[in-house]
């Protein structure tokens, strides 16, 4: 049972079955991959996030279709979900469980 006050951190899934997900930990373009390792610029242009992508992390498009590490480039807009929702408890640098890319945006 969840305390007053906190929800629980729902991961989407490819093709949108399930409960609506929680919001995205962090949204923007992808602008540089390398070792396991993302770095995605914030839509404001404002900062930058650094995350890991493992075995374990779920890559798939807006339009839910799997896709595979190697369609993490740079230029593509995506939406990034760590580990329990939070990157305090996602490891450091955080570990993403889902990472939803847009082509469209």
């Amino acid at each position: 049972m969840l305390a007053a006050g906190k929800s629980a951190c729902v991961l989407p899934v490819a093709d949108g079955q399930g409960p609506t997900p929680s919001e995205p930990s962090f949204r923007g373009e992808i602008v540089k991959v390398g070792g396991g390792l993302v770095t995605v610029g914030a839509e404001s242009g404002s900062r930058h996030i650094e995350f890991q992508v493992n075995d374990k992390t779920k890559l798939f498009t807006v339009y839910g279709g799997v896709v595979s590490k190697q369609e993490l480039v740079a230029g593509i807009k995506a939406s990034v979900w760590y580990v329990g929702c939070d990157a305090s408890k996602a490891g450091s640098p955080p570990v993403a469980a889902v990472v939803i890319l847009d082509y469209t945006r």
